[in-house]
């Protein structure tokens, strides 16, 4: 039987969760999922990418609702999860997490997406009518609100200078320290529901309904690459920690690898499950790659010829769809 949490004095339930901040300290990767049972589990990595993650701590953000997206900071002391009416936060004291805030961003707007910058000072939310720029300490102050509708993904900069906004059928990149936009990349014939930052910073790449991945070159504002393979949409993308793969997952059940430096044509289709595969995400450290859908996360490494190849599977608690998978990052700062 699941141990359950102790409840604070507001009747919220926490979890003791001094084994995420010791994991984070002592050096491990810590995986987040949000899921459709209104629940975010919080995973440790070991170091062999053949073992199984070991579960911390399960979350509940709200009672029924789906947990659309969620994102944990680099030391694992904040946690922000995502239901269609609020952003739930969730902060630590050492011991454990508890319900710090449940705030309404935007109105009774549907939240789908949130991202912390690296050094955890701000916190970017993703709704059906634009993204604001939050403050993570619980208050739900909104220090800034960028214009773009039916925003699905957000995602920050490895230097925390820029962030990128899938929403309507374009990407916009804004710079965090003027709030000016930076870049507007268009090119989509559907919404973009995914965006990625490649580990420099150089390059963006963006999946849409379209069935399409774009790959653009932040510096020149241009198109460099067009990923076409996937006969449904793309719902998901990111780039490995080598910078050189592109992973991308689509309602057609698959998850298709594009290598550099060009990124031309598909490398690998891998089936994670018979479902629609709705996050994709690499190892901050090393090319393992996570492929969650349905209800499991199929977790890949690579052979010694280089392919992908299934080396275990998680299944959260609950039988619940895996809608959204995040690492701890650390800011990489620019040298000064």
């Amino acid at each position: 039987m699941r141990r359950r949490g102790r409840r604070d004095d507001g009747g919220q339930e926490v979890t003791k969760t001094k084994k995420v901040e010791e994991a984070v300290s002592n050096g491990h990767t810590v995986v987040a999922l949000a899921t459709s049972n209104a629940s975010c589990f919080v995973y440790k990595l070991l170091d062999d990418p053949t073992a199984p993650p070991e579960e911390l701590v399960q979350l509940r953000a709200g009672a029924y609702e789906d947990c659309w997206g969620l994102d944990i900071n680099s030391d694992g002391t904040k946690l922000t999860a995502m239901t269609a009416r609020s952003c739930h936060d969730f902060l630590t004291n050492g011991e454990r997490y508890s319900a710090k805030g449940k705030r309404q961003i935007e109105g009774d707007a549907p939240k789908y997406t949130c991202a912390f910058t690296g050094t955890g000072d701000y916190l970017v939310v993703g709704t059906s009518k634009g993204a604001a720029l939050c403050k993570p300490d619980g208050s739900g102050q909104v220090l800034h609100t960028f214009p773009i509708r039916h925003v699905r993904d957000v995602q920050v900069s490895p230097d925390d200078a820029l962030v990128a906004v899938a929403g309507d059928r374009v990407c916009r990149v804004w710079d965090l320290e003027s709030r000016e936009v930076y870049a507007t990349l268009t090119g989509h014939t559907r919404k973009v529901q995914a965006v990625a930052f490649s580990p420099d910073g150089s390059h963006i790449a963006t999946a849409s309904r379209d069935n399409m991945v774009h790959v653009w070159h932040l510096g020149t504002r241009e198109r460099v690459a067009v990923l076409n393979g996937h006969t449904e949409r793309v719902n998901t993308v990111a780039f490995s920690p080598s910078g050189d793969i592109i992973a991308s997952g689509s309602h057609d059940g698959t998850v298709r690898i594009w290598r550099g430096p060009d990124f031309g044509d598909c490398a690998q289709t891998l089936s994670p499950n018979r479902s629609a595969v709705w996050a994709v995400a690499f190892h901050p450290n090393n090319n393992v790659l996570m492929a969650g859908g349905g209800r499991r996360v199929q977790i890949y490494a690579p052979n010694d010829s280089g392919d992908f190849a299934p080396v275990h599977t998680m299944q959260p608690t609950g039988h619940a769809i895996v809608n959204c998978i995040r690492f701890t990052r650390s800011c990489v700062l620019p040298p000064k």
